[in-house]
Parts: structure tokens; C-alpha cells; sequence
């Protein structure tokens, strides 16, 4: 018998204390079952289409969170649960101690999981005030922040009232074990009957299903064992490598970016002495324009000294991420080794020994005890290496922060600089309209050459933005670019081919044009250090000519 189902009207928050009497009553006489074989206890108020296994204590929690709950919990649901935390407390309280006879609630290594583990979240109702913050995916996150989620997928109904929700957990041993945590917390705090959310970790039935879950699923995920996943856990080997070989390119380059640090200071202490001295007679003749100038190049020189100092601040802090992924990889590394070795010793011993011997049960206690230390720590070596690469992503998006600042300031100081630059900015994707000149001087007079010209490069240009011609490859067979070829030759081929691969490698979802600092002596793109030594030496020879102006 459920006292939920509804045989008694509701009753306010201030009435729970006086109708727990009954329940309460039900649960002593037997009518309510709450414990059962194997150290078992099961919630009878909140049975659902999953019944969920508790020890004890997850089972008081439960209890003693929904009587005291948020406003969405009905009173009778509080009542209910209050007499059920008052029966475990009074009746039940020497079980508190007594230690489960059935294992945790691990999978079967042969189970099928949908993988990336996910989590399915369903009942998600969105509120008319607009309340809650439900479609924003970080609110999700956060909410699940104890589970450690990566990403959460919202999929609402057409009038976008109510959603399901899909959490994706690690893709480790350790995403399962918070899975499954999710699971069973989000599934046993919904009662029978309540519109409140509900969630479990999506397995092989959810995958074959039909409706929008098994269609989610099935496009997005696979179908894993336990077994499977753990043996692709060999994997960090191979990334362990990679990033080895990153650290020695990283510290080749901040080794190269120090030593030109400190070539730029001697060069700057030198300039910025120069530049007193030149003020102080400035301000002494009365120049004042020529004193404006000078504050102008005082700021363009604190503004470039800035950008060597960050530059120089983020290539030491990346090194140093990758240095401390490298450590904790090889940490990991051992522990995933640990963990297996623990496994088979335990393993071995349940097959060799007897059951009823009480030193090897002793043993292998101790044995799976160490076995969760182990995990354990792995977790926190997980969630370590999590924050670290948040870092290592946040040092590589600074990086190029420093280069379009650097843009910036190339293209405000250009006009300051006369004659052919090798070093300069230049649109990735723009289609070089001089092929187009050349070849329509061949057919046309000069001054409609040049109108023709300037039409078909636009055309072309608007081409290469043209989301139904994305070919694969590049090549003479293509038919726009083989009847280009015919029409006009090989050099606007060429030009539009070439602006086709920039668009590819610097902007291929966009396929709009995008400033990079480009070598042209080299016809690569520049280094940023030859970037900031050409805008030093460019400033040297402005000023030496400034002064004999003077």
C-alpha cells in the first residue's frame, strides 16, 4: 500500500508534522516494506518505473532531503518521507553500522552503455515567467556540477515547453562511475506521479528505442562495453609522446623568444634615454607639435613593450602547463597500472580461495580497499588534468590575442613607412586582382580592362563564398575551375586556386577574408618576433629621419 497514491486530500507544509502519524504507523506494522534481503533498502514512497537500491544511509538522505524540499515537493510527499527518516532513526538504527552483503552498484563488464557515457534527463518543464534559466546549457552544467559533466544537450518539444536533456560524462571509467552517481541520485529523488525531473544513464535499450531518445542516441553515440572502453585507456601512451615533443618545440621557442627579449629591453633602454634627452630640448624650443609626436611614440612604444612582456609571460606559462600535463601523465600512467594489477590480485584470490576463510576475505577486503584509493585518486588526476587543459587552451587563445593586437598596431603605423615591406598584413582569401588585369589587357583596351577586371575578380570572389561549391579537392578536373582555365588562362587559375586554399586553412566555415601577419620576402606567415623587430627597427629609422628634418 502507498499512502501517495492519493486516497487523502493534500494538506499544508504546517500540517506535516501531524500526518506523518500514519505512514509512519504502516511502516511499523509491516505494510510499508522498506528493508530487504542482501542489505537492500528501497524508498516505498517513491517506487516509479525504476525501483532503486540503497544502503542505509543513502536511504536516510533521501528521506530526510524530500521532507524538508523545495516547494515542488507536495506536503504529502514531506509527510511521508518525515515518517520514513523517524522509522529508520527509531526502528532501524542498528542498521546504521551494518555494512551492505551485495556489491556496489557496478555494471556488469559485458553491459552495454551508450558511450560517451550519457545521462538522460527527462521532464525538463519550462516555466511561463521564465523563472529558471533551463535553456541555457550552463545553467545544467553547474547544476550537475558534483557528476563532473562535459556537455549537455538540450532537445525541446515543438512549442519548446518541455525538453529532454543529454549529459555527457568523461569518456574514462571514472565519466562511468559518475554516470551511474547521476543516475541513481536524480532517479530516486523522483517520487511515483510527480512531474518533477528524472534521469538515468542511457544504455543498449535506450539506444534501439524508438522516438527521439533512440534517434538522439543512435546518431551520436555508440554502443560500449565496460571492457571495451577500459582497454582504450592505453591511449594516453600515445598522447604522453605527442606532448613530449610539444615541450621540445615549446621551449625551443621560448628560448628563442627570451633571448630576443632581451635584445629588445637593451634596444629600448637605449631608446627610451634617447627619447628624454629629445623631449626635454623639444620642450625647451618651444616645439610643441614636435612634443605631441613625441607622447605619440612614448604610447606606440609602451603599447609594443606590453606586447613582448606578454608574449614572453604566455610562452612561459604554456611551457609550464605543458611540463605539469607531462607529470601528471605519467602519474596517471601508473596509477591505470596500479589499478590493474590490484584488479587481478583480487581476481586471483576470490578464484583460489575459500569463501569461508576469514583471512582471505580479510585480504581481499584490504585489496579492493587500496582498489578505491587508487580510483579515487585517479579521479582527482582527472580532474587536475581537466583544469590544466582549460589553461593550455585559455595561454593558446592569449596568444592569438597578442597577434591581432600586433595587427592592429602594423596597420595603424603602415603609412608611417614608405617603399616595398617584407613584412605586412595580408587578407587570407583575397583573390590577387593583378591576374585578372593581365589577362584582360590581352583582350580589352586598358581603361575597360581595368573595369573588367575589377568585375570578374568580384565574381569570383563572391564565388569562393558560395556554400553549394565546397569541392573536397582542387584540381583541373573541377568544371567552374576547368572553364576558368579555358576562358582566361593559367594565372587567374592560379589566383583563384590559391585564395580557395587560404579561405580552406584560415576560414573554412566563415569562407570570408581574414588579416594575418605575412612574410612576403619568405611569402609565409611571420613570426612574431620578426614582427616586432621590424617594427622596432621601422621606428629606429623614422626617428633618425625626424631628427634630421629638424
Amino acid at each position: 500500500m502507498d499512502i501517495s497514491s492519493g486516497e487523502e486530500s493534500e494538506f499544508s507544509d504546517s500540517e506535516i508534522s501531524d500526518y506523518k502519524d500514519k505512514p509512519y504507523e504502516q511502516l511499523r506494522n509491516g505494510k510499508l516494506k522498506v528493508k530487504y534481503s542482501g542489505g537492500i533498502y528501497r524508498c516505498p514512497f517513491c517506487a516509479g518505473k525504476k525501483k532503486q537500491n540503497f544502503k542505509y544511509k543513502d536511504l536516510h538522505q533521501h528521506a530526510s532531503g524530500v521532507s524538508k524540499g523545495s516547494s515542488n515537493r507536495s506536503a504529502k510527499q514531506k509527510a511521508n518521507h518525515l515518517a520514513l527518516t523517524l522509522y529508520l532513526e527509531n526502528e532501524l538504527a542498528d542498521e546504521a553500522e551494518k555494512p551492505l552483503k551485495v556489491a556496489a552498484p557496478i555494471t556488469e563488464e559485458n553491459e552495454l552503455f551508450c558511450w560517451p557515457w550519457t545521462g538522460i534527463l527527462v521532464n525538463i518543464v519550462k516555466e511561463s515567467d521564465g523563472a529558471n534559466d533551463f535553456e541555457n546549457t550552463e545553467y545544467w552544467i553547474k547544476r550537475f556540477s558534483k557528476y563532473k559533466p562535459e556537455e549537455v544537450e538540450l532537445l525541446w518539444d515543438a512549442e519548446k515547453r518541455t525538453a529532454k536533456a543529454f549529459v555527457t560524462f568523461n569518456n574514462s571509467l571514472i565519466g562511468l562511475k559518475n554516470g551511474i552517481e547521476f543516475g541513481k541520485a536524480f532517479g530516486a529523488e523522483n517520487p511515483s506521479g510527480s512531474s518533477s525531473i528524472y534521469a538515468w544513464l542511457a544504455r543498449a535499450n535506450d539506444f534501439e528505442s524508438q522516438g527521439p531518445i533512440g534517434d538522439y542516441l543512435r546518431m551520436n553515440r555508440d554502443l560500449k562495453t565496460v571492457s571495451e572502453v577500459a582497454k582504450t585507456r592505453k591511449r594516453p601512451l600515445i598522447e604522453l609522446a605527442k606532448r613530449r615533443k610539444l615541450q621540445v618545440l615549446e621551449q625551443e621557442r621560448v628560448n628563442a623568444l627570451l633571448d630576443e627579449r632581451e635584445r629588445a629591453h637593451a634596444e629600448v633602454d637605449k631608446r627610451e634615454k634617447q627619447r628624454l634627452d629629445e623631449e626635454k630640448r623639444k620642450i625647451d624650443m618651444g616645439k610643441s607639435s614636435l612634443n605631441m609626436a613625441s607622447i605619440e611614440q612614448k604610447k606606440g612604444d609602451e603599447d609594443l613593450l606590453r606586447l613582448i612582456e606578454e608574449q614572453r609571460r604566455e610562452k612561459e606559462e604554456a611551457l609550464k602547463i605543458v611540463l605539469e600535463l607531462e607529470r601528471q601523465l605519467d602519474a596517471k600512467q601508473k596509477l591505470e597500472m596500479e589499478i590493474v594489477e590490484l584488479k587481478g590480485k583480487v581476481k586471483v584470490i576470490k578464484l583460489m580461495a575459500d569463501e569461508d576463510d576469514t583471512a582471505v576475505q580479510g585480504q581481499i577486503k584490504k585489496l579492493n580497499d587500496e582498489l578505491e584509493e587508487k580510483v579515487e585518486e585517479m579521479g582527482d588526476l582527472e580532474d587536475m588534468n581537466q583544469t590544466l587543459v582549460v589553461k593550455e587552451r585559455e595561454s593558446n587563445y592569449e596568444l592569438q590575442e597578442v597577434r591581432k593586437e600586433l595587427i592592429k598596431v602594423f596597420k595603424g603605423m603602415k603609412g608611417m613607412f614608405s617603399g616595398h615591406t617584407n613584412i605586412g598584413v595580408k587578407r587570407m582569401g583575397e583573390i590577387d586582382s593583378k591576374a585578372f588585369l593581365d589577362a584582360c589587357k590581352v583582350k580589352y583596351g586598358s581603361e575597360e580592362a581595368q573595369i573588367k577586371a575589377s568585375e570578374l575578380c568580384s565574381m569570383w570572389q563572391e564565388e569562393l563564398k558560395n556554400p553549394a561549391w565546397h569541392p573536397e579537392v582542387i584540381n583541373e578536373n573541377d568544371k567552374k575551375l576547368k572553364t576558368l582555365k579555358v576562358e582566361w588562362g593559367i594565372g587567374i587559375f592560379d589566383a583563384v586556386v590559391a585564395a580557395f586554399m587560404e579561405l580552406n586553412e584560415y576560414n573554412p566555415s566563415g569562407r570570408y577574408e581574414v588579416n594575418e601577419l605575412w612574410n612576403f620576402k619568405d611569402n609565409k606567415k611571420a613570426l612574431l618576433k620578426k614582427v616586432i623587430s621590424y617594427i622596432l627597427k621601422n621606428l629606429r629609422s623614422l626617428k633618425r629621419k625626424r631628427g634630421h628634418d629638424n
